[in-house]
């Protein structure tokens, strides 16, 4: 059983009814019956627990601590199983509890066959043509709307920024993992923010890195990416940027800088190609890019920490 001086675990047996509301390849998300605002993300495999204590920690005592915690669905608990017989020990979790995605970013979707179903609105629909997605009932940015699409771009360079001033490396920045909004405001959402650990560390939870969203560096022989930092991190919101501003056909898997020509001012594309296509050394910093966006958008400077 885990020491009970330790503030951030729980038992699975203090989780009361649980309903599972979906799964992936990591594991399955259970709401809680009890507290339905929040939700327990229960692992495939056990993991070391240290690692996620740490992350709550480093939440707790952020610059930015109130927006990662209003931006992400960052970890609260670490869920150790002392189920009887239960084999994990108080040094590994079977998963954390964290909150419920905000409804702002749920999102009904039309389906072929005429029925409808209720899911996270990631960016992938941010990234193909907008009629495609308006056809399936998706809210996108209209036509020729290039200030929604900035603002939500400096919503995640701002929340990615946030991350970066703790030393924390997000990873798998990808379409499943960031969710947005247009209404009342442009805004993003960060999941499967488990995976995050300081730059450099070895961390908990492994890091995944989805199919065209790769950075340059060299990747090993089980195609996962050998050491994801806060440089993969800053390629990573470089493509984004470059597909949310472009989309379209191919936009999914584009890289082309080029295609962003017309849409940037001459310093937004010389950070876009620095970003792209320049080596790791070279790409703007998240916080260089929330400036920028801050900047050309004149929304004024950042309110203060929380």
């Amino acid at each position: 059983m885990a020491d009970p001086q330790l503030p951030f675990d729980v038992a699975w047996s203090q989780l009361g009814p649980l309903e599972e509301i979906n799964k992936g390849a990591n594991g399955r998300i259970h709401r809680l019956k009890d507290r339905p605002a929040v939700v327990f993300k229960e692992f495939n495999t056990a993991v070391p627990a240290a690692p996620l204590r740490q992350l709550i920690q480093i939440r707790r005592q952020a610059k930015r601590g109130e927006d990662i915690k209003d931006m992400t669905a960052w970890p609260t608990r670490v869920v150790f199983d002392d189920r009887s017989g239960a084999s994990s020990a108080a040094n590994q979790a079977i998963g954390v509890l964290m909150p419920l995605i905000p409804p702002g970013f749920m999102q009904k979707i039309d389906l072929p066959d005429g029925s409808a179903t209720v899911k996270p609105r990631d960016i992938q629909h941010l990234l193909f043509a907008a009629d495609v997605a308006r056809r399936r009932g998706v809210d996108v940015p209209a036509d020729h709307d290039v200030r929604s699409r900035m603002l939500i771009c400096e919503r995640l360079s701002f929340i990615v920024a946030a991350l970066h001033y703790e030393n924390l490396v997000y990873g798998d920045l990808s379409v499943r993992n960031v969710l947005y909004q247009t209404d009342p405001r442009p805004d993003v959402y960060l999941v499967d923010c488990d995976a995050a650990r300081p730059n450099g560390a070895s961390g908990g939870v492994r890091q995944q890195n989805t199919p065209d969203w790769d950075p340059p560096e060299h990747d090993d022989d089980s195609g996962g990416l050998r050491h994801q930092s806060l440089e993969t991190d800053r390629y990573k919101l470089g493509l984004f940027i470059l597909r949310c501003l472009a989309p379209g056909r191919g936009g999914a898997s584009n890289r082309d800088v080029d295609a962003s020509v017309g849409m940037l001012d001459p310093e937004g594309a010389g950070l876009l190609r620095s970003a792209l296509d320049g080596g790791p050394a070279d790409r703007p910093t998240a916080g260089t890019w929330t400036r920028y966006w801050r900047q050309h958008l004149r929304l004024g400077p950042l309110p203060p920490a929380r």
